[in-house]
């Protein structure tokens, strides 16, 4: 399931590493870092469903857009607040279909 791959290959390892990532990554942040995990990581995908709260997810989608390799993508934003994984696979099924 495409869910679970991008939030074991890139979530669940960003979110471990919490503020040692930041310091190693000289003057970025928490963020930046995790932005770039998942950039590279949709590089594959056609289709583009990112949801979250406040303005994360369109920051994630202008980090996305600004990377020269990847073009072309079709982005669907959408709000969400404090969802569970089940809750985040059932948007995702009722958005984009089963997947």
């Amino acid at each position: 399931m495409v869910v679970e791959n991008i939030f074991a290959a890139v979530v669940a390892p960003v979110a471990a590493k919490g503020k040692k990532t930041a310091a190693k990554a000289k003057g970025n942040t928490h963020a930046e870092a995790f932005f770039k995990a998942v950039t590279s990581a949709v590089k594959k995908y056609d289709t583009i469903y990112l949801f979250g709260p406040a303005d994360a997810k369109k920051q994630l989608m202008e980090h996305i857009r600004a990377n020269k390799s990847i073009s072309g993508k079709t982005f669907i934003v959408d709000s969400a607040e404090e969802l569970s994984f089940n809750q985040m696979v059932a948007k995702v099924n009722a958005t984009l279909g089963e997947v």
